[in-house]
């Protein structure tokens, strides 16, 4: 056993009494300080996971590590009563390896080598041969009183629809043939760390900086992207808030005749999202001027149907905001003539995109948005486990924070960006006859608002690059910062 009076200089023992064994731990495990550590001549040499989010669930373990490191590690067990020379000769008595996989389900995205081991293990006990699979749901927890329906009801409230399944109901949740926008594609996008947070109202009024506030780069823009709901109540759809930086770069193509295209484009960061079920007009507008200045955003992009007109209408006059004790000047529509005359300040900006959205227009924004996806230009933010333990684990006063402060305000981002995927992946499509555009829809009492806001931001970008390609063609390539 290892104490800290052990000597951890191998030097001074001979190489042929040393025994070199490798271990695999968190990168964050105490148990042993030492990376090397000598013990009754025995080296111990500790490689962290740092590849791995989560070691301690086999979906986030990469088959080559099991495969190239701990299987060939594995050993038959040796009792001791196997040294003695009356049972040494016995080979029924030496025992086998043997595997124990423990993990929580997981979609079957095709990427996630967990499902081979499962359908291989199901194909074994079909065939008679010596396995086990074992697999639990919520109905296992609560019979042995490991958890209350209480608990459980309180936790759906807080989960996504993915989540929820693969977390406790342990299903296997596998993209349907109707399916518009993948698991994989949307998983595969969760890669961004950079996480923003509005400032809270009580430290706006006490001029507290936000130190969540993100430095702005060169020639990026910033867009509010949002998609309203103007019938309060649970059981109703969400107004969602989406915050996207778009972020300039060049892309290299090769054409046809073998020539290299440098392409100018933006990559679409997508920071922030948030959810609520206000249903009051006023109330939305003042909360998107909010983020607005808090973002330090350059436009508004609005879907303009059912009540999102009067939004732009109140937008265009001047708000007084109560809960920060602010009033914001009126701003103004920039791509409808008949909204923008509403707006009687003649200095108004002119920041607020109106979408009028129909088969055409939504065609283009699931076709647009689904091939940003596969082409890796949108970054959406990491899965929660991943922010707990590499982003949120370094934030003080999320350590410091209640558990209902820490889901409300530090994690909510995450959750949000999970219920993005989880309403994305739901979301089914038809063709429509003679024309072939896409008709992208949800399930009965499913959602897409999320999937509303962030893709109709990201049809917003689509419409920059359109306008600084026209402009690059006449003068340059420039970026139209509002």
């Amino acid at each position: 056993m290892y104490s800290p009076s052990t000597p951890s200089d191998i030097s001074t023992i001979p190489p042929r009494n040393r025994t070199v064994i490798s271990m695999i731990v968190k990168p964050s495990d105490p148990v042993i300080p030492n990376a090397n550590l000598l013990i009754n001549a025995t080296m111990i040499a500790i490689n962290a996971m740092n590849e791995i989010n989560n070691p301690d669930k086999v979906k986030n373990l990469s088959g080559e590590i099991e495969n190239e490191v701990i299987s060939p590690f594995q050993t038959p067990r040796r009792p001791a009563y196997l040294l003695d020379h009356y049972y040494s000769h016995i080979q029924d008595l030496y025992e086998e390896p043997v595997d124990i996989y423990i993990s929580s389900s997981y979609p079957d995205n095709g990427e996630v080598w967990m499902w081979d081991i499962v359908d291989h293990s199901v194909k074994e006990l079909c065939d008679g041969k010596k396995t086990a699979l074992l697999a639990f749901d919520d109905s296992i927890i609560i019979a042995h009183k490991l958890k209350l329906i209480g608990q459980l009801i309180k936790e759906k409230k807080k989960q996504d629809i993915l989540s929820w399944k693969t977390e406790f109901l342990n299903l296997r949740v596998k993209d349907s043939v109707h399916s518009y926008f993948t698991y994989a594609m949307l998983s595969n996008a969760q890669r961004l760390e950079h996480v923003f947070y509005p400032s809270r109202n009580l430290d706006y009024r006490n001029n507290k900086k936000n130190k969540y506030a993100i430095p702005r780069q060169d020639n990026e823009i910033r867009i509010i992207s949002n998609d309203l709901a103007f019938v309060a109540g649970s059981g109703n759809d969400n107004s969602v808030y989406s915050c996207i930086r778009a972020m300039p770069e060049t892309n290299a193509f090769e054409t046809a005749n073998g020539d290299t295209e440098l392409k100018q484009g933006y990559r679409r960061e997508v920071n922030y999202i948030e959810s609520n079920q206000y249903g009051d007009t006023t109330r939305q507008a003042i909360r998107i001027r909010q983020l607005y200045e808090d973002f330090d955003a350059d436009y508004i992009v609005l879907d303009a149907r059912n009540g999102g007109v009067q939004v732009i209408y109140t937008l265009q006059k001047v708000l007084y905001d109560k809960e920060r004790g602010i009033e914001y000047p009126p701003l103004k529509c920039m791509n409808n003539d008949t909204y923008a005359k509403a707006c009687s300040d003649p200095s108004a900006r002119e920041c607020i995109f109106s979408i009028n959205a129909g088969v055409v227009l939504n065609n283009d924004v699931a076709v647009s948005f689904r091939q940003k996806l596969v082409e890796g230009k949108i970054d959406l933010l990491v899965p929660l486990d991943t922010a707990i333990e590499d982003i949120l684990s370094e934030d003080k006063e999320y350590q410091i924070s209640d558990g209902e402060e820490q889901v409300d305000y530090y994690e909510r981002p995450f959750l949000e960006t999970q219920a993005l995927v989880s309403e994305c992946a739901e979301l089914q499509y038809e063709k429509a006859q003679g024309s072939g555009a896409i008709r992208v829809y949800e399930k009965k009492q499913s959602r897409k608002d999320r999937y509303t806001s962030v893709s109709y931001g990201s049809y917003f970008i689509d419409w920059l690059e359109i306008e600084n390609k026209a402009v690059a063609d006449d003068y340059g390539f420039m970026t139209l910062i509002n």
